[in-house]
């Protein structure tokens, strides 16, 4: 686990009450715009070619089709200009609300490769079955093992901060490392997999999942 912490300590407390600190709107607000102008850039895109498919020149054979596939095109154009003027995407959407939710148990970290060299990674952790986005840095910096608080933000599904638990206690009669797996059980330990086969974005967009969840005491358990 690197030594700087990519997450803001000095919000710990705003978000225990469900809240963004001002920190954190100021670089939601860098986000929401960016969100916003990438659905308005696809918009242009899609109008554009929508356009060129429907008056284009083209066979006789396709003269029915065309303004079929013209008219679909169009209709896309339209549905990401309305998200982008309006803000109707996840992470706008957040930025708005300013709620913050909390979930909490054993962590596991899961990072999806894409096939493609100029496509990027993506990094998740996983909590009580629930997947949340994380940036590279934050990713490094986790450990991958442990008992941990995760605050993230509820449309978008990605961690604005991160607090470290004092492990469960172990039931009498059961080793650690059972104990672990009982904590993961909720966790669908072969989600990496069926991903990676093609149930899953790693497979829809052509990658490969990695994930791991490790344990105090040796063990560890890989996926």
């Amino acid at each position: 686990m690197a030594d700087a912490n990519p997450f803001s300590q000095d919000a710990l407390e705003k978000n225990r009450s469900g809240q963004l600190a001002e920190s954190q709107y100021n670089s939601l607000r860098g986000q929401s715009k960016d969100s916003r102008r990438s659905s308005l850039t696809i918009a242009l895109g899609a109008a554009v070619i929508g356009l060129l498919v429907w008056f284009a020149p083209g066979p006789a054979s396709a003269a029915a089709t065309k303004p079929l596939a013209g008219i679909v095109l169009l209709l896309v154009a339209a549905f990401f200009f309305v998200r982008g003027m309006s803000g109707g995407d996840p992470v706008t959407r957040d930025l708005r609300s300013g709620y913050v939710e909390s979930i909490e148990g054993a962590i596991a970290k899961q990072r999806i490769v894409p096939q493609e060299r100029t496509a990027t990674s993506s990094y998740y952790f996983h909590v009580e079955g629930k997947r949340l986005e994380v940036n590279r840095a934050q990713f490094d910096w986790a450990p991958g093992a442990g008992h941990v608080r995760l605050f993230f933000l509820p449309n978008s599904k990605r961690v604005v901060n991160f607090e470290r638990l004092p492990d469960p206690a172990v039931p009498v009669g059961q080793s650690r490392p059972d104990a672990i797996k009982a904590a993961l059980s909720g966790m669908h330990p072969h989600e990496s997999d069926r991903e990676g086969r093609g149930g899953g974005p790693a497979g829809r967009c052509g990658g490969r999942a990695e994930g791991e969840a490790g344990v105090r005491g040796g063990a560890t358990i890989k996926r």
